[in-house]
């Protein structure tokens, strides 16, 4: 009877813990009153905590199946059951938390392609173009010479090259008069997720300001944090979306900047103090408040998504 008192004792002593971790409000922001409306804060950006993807869903679901039927599940005694000091997916930031702030001086829309640049060579331009072309073009290939020509002026470069120390260009140059052609072509690569920074110098005014911006700093961290949930693993760290809420003076919604795809925190960086020196409030919170939040989309834009706004 004492270790079932005791067991029942440690139960509600987690299960308090566990409620703890998860008291962050559903709906913060900073400042008070931002989305007012005949003020310079009726427009604000919004950080929304997503729940897990449908389609991760429906992959376990059908892994499980998948599972099931080949009789592997919990009714097999070769898979243990979970162990509940060890998953700790329940400490998880609750979906649809929101924090709404400011939005920060500078904005940035980034876009990067990926490009390469291979050199062929004059025997392989001379091997394209005559894929390409006609046989007969394959005469104009080098400067003004014909392809056994351009051929044999890649051999020499290429045997002056084992010398090393450029011999090759010297050999090419001297012997043929001429600098022998790079053909040198930009190779695409792919597309680079898209990355946006905001840094953000936060002064609360008052002891609720200073308490909802120490909880806005929890979301954030611990959502963008995984935790172990077995031997070797970490669970997914929670994403987010992105959005700009912008609107006039009257209220009224106006188009978006740009849409964001969802989006993982990457960095968020705080820092305490200003001007040198760390001051306190009248309560005891961070005079000043530096955050630094950097996320990554976690979806590509493709052409198709620039006229949809992103």
């Amino acid at each position: 009877m004492p270790n079932e008192t005791m067991t029942i004792r440690s139960q509600n002593t987690a299960d308090r813990e566990i409620e703890k971790s998860r008291r962050p409000m559903t709906s913060l922001e900073f400042p008070a009153g931002l989305g007012s409306t005949n003020s310079e804060l009726h427009s604000y950006i919004e950080f929304k905590v997503l729940k897990e993807s449908v389609s991760r869903q429906e992959l376990r679901q059908a892994f499980n199946t998948r599972l099931a039927g080949l009789g592997v599940g919990s009714e097999n005694k070769s898979v243990p059951p979970a162990d509940p000091k060890i998953i700790k997916t329940n400490t998880r930031i609750e979906s649809d938390a929101t924090v709404r702030l400011f939005i920060p001086e500078n904005l940035s829309l980034p876009t990067a392609a990926q490009y390469d640049s291979q050199t062929m060579g004059t025997v392989g331009a001379s091997m394209t173009n005559g894929v390409s072309g006609s046989f007969a073009d394959l005469k104009d290939i080098g400067a003004g010479g014909n392809l056994g020509q351009s051929a044999l002026s890649e051999l020499v470069q290429t045997g002056g090259n084992l010398l090393g120390g450029g011999a090759g260009d010297v050999i090419n140059q001297a012997v043929f008069n001429r600098a022998a052609n790079a053909a040198k072509y930009l190779l695409f690569k792919g597309i680079e997720f898209r990355k946006f920074q905001f840094q953000y110098n936060f002064v609360p005014q008052n002891k609720q300001e200073s308490i909802n911006l120490e909880e806005i700093v929890q979301i954030f961290r611990q959502a963008m944090l995984p935790d172990i949930v077995s031997v070797g693993f970490y669970d997914i760290p929670q994403s987010f979306q992105i959005q700009y809420i912008l609107k006039d003076s009257t209220g009224k919604k106006v188009n978006e900047l740009h849409k964001f795809k969802p989006s993982n925190l990457e960095e968020c960086n705080v820092s305490y103090g200003a001007n040198g020196r760390f001051t306190l409030t009248k309560d005891g919170y961070p005079a000043n408040i530096q955050l630094s939040l950097t996320f990554s989309e976690n979806e590509q834009v493709t052409r198709k998504d620039i006229p949809k706004g992103y």
